[in-house]
């Protein structure tokens, strides 16, 4: 009994050793899902206290991806991968500036979003069972984060810039075919700080701003696999 016993493990090991047949594949493949982006911001001004908020959004993302897999062994298998997303997320706000001791200030319209990414990670797939895999990604994303300020009256901003950020993942990836993957995956990208200034039209500088964007989303998609 204690034979059988060690003879198994020392089974396990070996078949976790051996090549797979397919040691190396190409795979593209497309995905749909939800995003929540979140823009922490600081607002200082030359007069008066610094002010601080948290503003969230939300929408659906669409996604197409391309990447290279090398099979390790029957349980691991190592990759790269290159995603690009559009998101319909944005945040809006509608104010009334009121600038103490000043006459300057009015309605103002405030546009914050990140409708495009690009993503490079490492890829990490761990075998739970023939046809089910556990994934974990790591990597670099980059936002074209928008935000936007509107006044006739009142201050006014516009930027638009591609704003690196830490991207980290997990997810399933179900075996359909030897073709064919289903996946569903988590992702939390942290976006580089962002700072502008707001001026009224005069020129004159009012706020300073600085944001602090995130990004996390979940998404359904399949993948289609070629030698």
């Amino acid at each position: 009994m204690r034979k059988s016993f060690a003879f198994c493990p020392a089974i396990l090991v070996i078949s976790l050793l051996l090549p797979v047949e397919a040691a190396a594949q190409w795979y593209a493949g497309a995905d749909l899902g939800m995003v929540f982006d979140t823009f922490r911001t600081d607002y200082s001004y030359p007069i008066g206290t610094p002010d601080s908020f948290v503003n969230h959004a939300s929408g659906f993302e669409a996604g197409v991806l391309f990447g290279y897999d090398w099979a390790l062994n029957r349980a691991l298998t190592l990759g790269l991968e290159l995603r690009s997303a559009t998101h319909s997320a944005r945040w809006e706000l509608d104010s009334d500036d009121v600038f103490s001791g000043t006459l300057k200030g009015g309605p103002s319209h405030l546009r914050y979003e990140i409708p495009w990414t690009i993503r490079a990670a490492g890829v990490i797939k761990v075998r739970l069972i023939p046809d089910l895999a556990l994934t974990g990604e790591l990597g670099m994303e980059w936002g074209s984060v928008r935000l936007n300020k509107t006044s006739a009256t009142s201050t006014s901003y516009a930027s638009t810039s591609w704003v690196p950020g830490l991207a980290a993942g997990a997810g399933l990836e179900w075996r359909l075919s030897g073709k064919l993957d289903l996946i569903a995956r988590f992702a939390y990208v942290k976006y580089r700080d962002k700072s502008l200034n707001s001026r009224f039209a005069d020129g004159e500088i009012w706020e300073t701003i600085a944001v602090r964007p995130s990004h996390l989303s979940g998404r359904l998609g399949i993948l289609f696999r070629f030698s």
